[in-house]
């Protein structure tokens, strides 16, 4: 038997806001007492609130990241700016860049400049996109996987993955209907972003 409870936030609060309504008038043809009634409301009203707590809370942790990021690449900037200062200055000697911990080393992972890794995207089964990354030797925890419809001006975030390959299953904007998308992704390392965002694949789905 198809499951009626449909896939997806949206949709389920939108079916479950019809229930609550239907449900009062329905109800008692069916054999439901008051009591049954207001407790299926009670249960729509409670899902259809972390639902909505959900999308709030996802919502303010973007915008938290995206300020994070803006604020603390300019930061970066002016003290990288700073340091190259200092070390022409005519009293900076070795020992003190290393006490300040200024000094890299030759080859060393540097996480403000490190490009995500997008190695491939392909399609791997109906509605299926199997995204594979590098994660930098193990330099990096993860990625933060990030998707658009070609010719969209505006990345969706996807999902945070630590282990490659990430899947992604969001169905098709119409069905049956193949469509273009776009994938990227940015390395993250103790919950925060860092470097720069991988070069764009895109692939069909269907």
């Amino acid at each position: 038997m198809a499951d009626f409870i449909p896939p997806g936030d949206d949709a389920r609060k939108t079916m479950l806001t019809a229930l609550k309504a239907k449900i009062a008038l329905r109800g008692p043809a069916v054999g439901l007492t008051p009591a049954d009634i207001t407790a299926i409301q009670a249960k729509c009203d409670a899902i259809i609130g972390r639902i909505d707590d959900k999308a709030a809370k996802k919502l303010a942790w973007q915008a938290s990241v995206a300020a994070a990021d803006t604020g603390n690449a300019a930061d970066l900037a002016d003290l990288r700016a700073s340091i190259a200062a200092i070390k022409t200055n005519s009293g900076y000697t070795p020992e003190i860049g290393a006490d300040l911990g200024v000094i890299g080393s030759a080859g060393s992972f540097d996480p403000n400049t490190y490009k995500a890794e997008l190695i491939s995207v392909e399609q791997t089964g109906p509605n299926l996109v199997t995204v594979k990354f590098g994660k930098a030797k193990g330099n990096i925890n993860g990625v933060h996987v990030y998707s658009r419809m070609q010719g969209a001006s505006e990345w969706k975030f996807l999902a945070r993955d630590t282990v490659p390959p990430y899947v992604d299953t969001t169905p098709l904007a119409q069905a049956g209907k193949p469509e273009i998308r776009e994938y990227r992704i940015r390395a993250v390392i103790n919950d925060e972003e860092i470097g720069d965002y991988s070069d764009a694949a895109q692939v069909t789905v269907s």
